[in-house]
């Protein structure tokens, strides 16, 4: 791959991460799991603060790269797209 593609790639995939913590679900769910862990301080040895802990992680990561792969789907179909426009005008 040209090296300036891969530059490129990089770049749009570090935008797409910062942008993919700012996605209301994955803010929702951050509070929730800010919420769990200091009660799960406070509470320490309660197996079912600790499952709701992981399940919440669980989900937060789920939806970050759901969202992360749709974002890398739409990219694929533009540039997709425009190499097809660029071939047809040459």
């Amino acid at each position: 791959m040209v090296s300036w593609i891969r530059e490129a790639l990089l770049i749009r995939f570090d935008e797409l991460s910062a942008q993919s913590e700012k996605i209301n679900e994955v803010t929702v769910l951050k509070e929730q799991l800010r919420k769990l862990e200091k009660n799960l301080l406070a509470l320490s040895g309660t197996n079912s603060s600790v499952l709701s802990l992981i399940d919440l992680n669980t989900q937060l990561l789920s939806i970050q790269k759901e969202w992360l792969y749709m974002k890398g789907v739409q990219d694929g179909i533009k540039l997709r797209s425009f190499l097809l426009q660029s071939e047809e005008v040459q």
